[in-house]
């Protein structure tokens, strides 16, 4: 082995076999006296990064720790506005078990976009004055703005705008869908409200490599989510209908949120036209400088598909975002 002294620069051979393997030492340097240092552990190769199914296994082994589970309140508030012999009283009783989400929805229900002239000071007051299923749509939302956090460091999402992002689509979808497909206007309600709960999930990978997905985003071409399955064999949707399977909802839900950025790769999912549209409407109404936003594109059948046009959507634009901004200074206070 040549060994070079970093004070006299003088080299040295050494033979292989004085050299005490896997240890690390000092030798005295025989001109300098220098102390020339010596590792000759063996180095350890770097852990390889799970990608793929296998850290989709990892992830959804880890959900109980990332994600809480979708509120028991908001399953039953689902099967009871499903169930023809259920009423209002019900519905209130149902949510009245869960303190937070009771909380969260009477603050909903008395937003300036329900127009109520009096203020709802109990659950059964709200069902009441505004009918089971907006006061469903009231629970969902209660019990969902628990499942998104605040910030997402990875997304470069700060508080809030998660939340207020999937209120935008929860709205667009059901205004659309109640133009076009009134029977899925809950589903598309509820479908974009947790569109993007995937990203909760990819949100630590994302910044643990946060480099590898930068570098591919450089181009300028390459979307936030192309990057997303460049790094890890999936994206955010796919992830995001897995968590859906998990807590037992419906299988439409599921289909949509995998296809809500491609929806003509879903087999003619009307409910995944609607959330692509609604996301799509959401992001380029947000004025979002994030690469990921700039990017989105439109499928180029969404249109013909649900039979719309470009007036239709600046229509649908302006009432999602005054529902939002009501919505978000009544939970804010």
């Amino acid at each position: 082995m040549k060994v070079d002294c970093p004070n006299c620069h003088k080299v040295y051979n050494i033979p292989d076999e004085k050299l005490p393997v896997g240890k690390k030492f000092t030798i005295p340097c025989p001109a300098c006296k220098w102390a020339i240092k010596f590792d000759l552990r063996a180095k350890e190769e770097p852990k390889k990064k799970a990608v793929g199914e296998e850290l989709k296994k990892k992830i959804l082994q880890q959900l109980t720790g990332v994600l809480p589970p979708m509120p028991q309140v908001v399953v039953k508030a689902r099967q009871i506005v499903s169930d023809e012999s259920s009423g209002l009283k019900d519905l209130a009783t149902a949510i009245a078990s869960d303190q937070a989400i009771t909380v969260r929805a009477l603050k909903l229900a008395n937003s300036a976009f329900y127009g109520l002239k009096q203020r709802v000071t109990s659950i059964g007051h709200a069902s009441v004055l505004l009918g089971g299923e907006v006061l469903r749509e009231i629970i969902i939302m209660a019990g969902t703005q628990g499942l998104l956090p605040d910030k997402l460091k990875g997304y470069e999402l700060e508080s809030g705008a998660l939340w207020s992002h999937s209120l935008a689509v929860a709205i667009g979808s059901r205004l659309l869908a109640e133009s076009r497909y009134p029977e899925l206007s809950n589903d598309a309600f509820t479908a974009g409200l947790i569109h993007d709960v995937g990203k909760v999930m990819l949100d630590e990978h994302v910044l643990e490599r946060k480099d590898e997905i930068e570098e591919l985003l450089k181009d300028g071409k390459t979307s936030f989510l192309k990057a997303e399955k460049e790094v890890f064999g999936f994206d955010h949707a796919e992830i995001g209908s897995e968590v859906i399977n998990i807590w037992g909802l419906p299988e439409a839900l599921s289909s949509a949120i995998t296809y809500h950025h491609d929806p003509s790769n879903s087999d003619e999912d009307r409910l995944a036209f609607l959330v692509h549209l609604a996301d799509f409407i959401a992001v380029t109404g947000e004025n979002d400088t994030r690469i990921d936003s700039i990017l989105y594109e439109m499928d180029e059948r969404t249109l013909e598909f649900l039979d719309l046009d470009e007036d239709d959507i600046g229509g649908i634009t302006e009432k999602v975002f005054l529902y939002v901004d009501n919505v978000m200074k009544k939970i804010g206070s």
